[in-house]
């Protein structure tokens, strides 16, 4: 307290009538305040205060890492399952002049051009038409029962057609 007294009366902003009064204001303040102890329950309550927004700080940061992490999990999930259905889809082999019609998303009935022995194997469950999960615009293509099911698990939305599933 002095120091800063001392400096101010340097300055010539207060004299020493003035801060003999402010010093003792403050120690009456600091009296009804409850002393020493009060100080120190001040102190306690700031520091409980900051500890307790420290971890909820330090829960948030995990909660946002977590959440994080899962999209980011989630991103190389579909990744892979686009790589799979791109590089398993049945393509030029299965085509043929039959058509096979089966419901889009929006309740149309599309068709794929498929040959006979495709059509036997799409009647008998083993291939499936799915929605190509790597495209923007609606493209169906053909993959195996395997293949459809891990997509019918992981996005259901795009197993078009599976029989027996």
């Amino acid at each position: 307290m002095g120091n800063l007294f001392d400096e101010l009366k340097k300055a010539k902003l207060v004299d020493e009538k003035r801060a003999r009064r402010l010093a003792h204001e403050q120690r009456v303040e600091h009296q009804k305040k409850g002393g020493d102890k009060a100080q120190d329950e001040e102190a306690r309550a700031r520091q409980a205060e900051f500890e307790k927004r420290r971890k909820e700080e330090a829960l948030d940061h995990r909660r946002t890492e977590r959440d994080r992490q899962e999209q980011l999990r989630e991103k190389e999930r579909h990744a892979e399952l686009i790589q799979l259905v791109a590089s398993r889809a049945l393509g030029r082999e299965a085509e043929g002049r039959q058509r096979w019609h089966f419901e889009a998303e929006g309740g149309s009935l599309p068709f794929l051009p498929v040959n006979g022995a495709s059509a036997k194997r799409l009647e008998a469950g083993e291939l499936a038409i799915v929605r190509d999960p790597g495209r923007s615009y609606p493209s169906y293509v053909l993959v195996t029962r395997d293949i459809a099911l891990r997509l019918k698990r992981e996005f259901p939305g795009t197993v078009r057609f599976l029989n027996g599933a």
